[in-house]
């Protein structure tokens, strides 16, 4: 397990700008932790170094916002990015077909924050926990 502590919000995008390339390895990222604790700062982070041009905001009622990716195929490994929050999905769901849908796809990153509404959803991915203490995010990146 690798922990890191940012402060700001810019620490925490370019944290996310430095993790990308173990996140495109795996092509889905789980974020875990507290409302605030900075996992949509995170993925807008991911979004700013994936050169995503249209603005990135929590997709809390709509459940997932797509992204597309600037096409350059020699650099970029996915075309799209999909940033889910399964906050106010029930807790215990047994399945959400969109994100099932989507984890088929072959070129897109997937970011899903509160990934443990779905208890049984289980994929190869890069996990990060995040914990606000005080002024600081702690972030734990768990080996996968």
């Amino acid at each position: 397990m690798k922990i890191f502590t940012t402060t700001t919000a810019e620490e925490t995008e370019q944290l996310a700008a430095e993790l990308l390339p173990a996140i495109l390895n795996k092509k889905v990222v789980l974020l875990s932790g507290p409302l605030g604790s900075g996992k949509t700062t995170f993925v807008k982070g991911l979004a700013k170094a994936l050169k995503v041009k249209k603005a990135v905001t929590s997709p809390t009622y709509a459940y997932v916002n797509a992204y597309a990716l600037p096409v350059t195929r020699n650099e970029q490994p996915a075309n799209q990015l999909f940033h889910f929050d399964l906050y106010r999905l029930p807790e215990n769901t047994a399945r959400f077909p969109e994100l099932e849908e989507v984890l088929e796809e072959e070129d897109a990153l997937i970011v899903v924050e509160w990934p443990e509404r779905i208890p049984t959803f289980s994929c190869e991915a890069v996990v990060l926990k995040f914990e606000k203490q005080d002024v600081k995010h702690v972030i734990s990146m768990l080996d996968s």
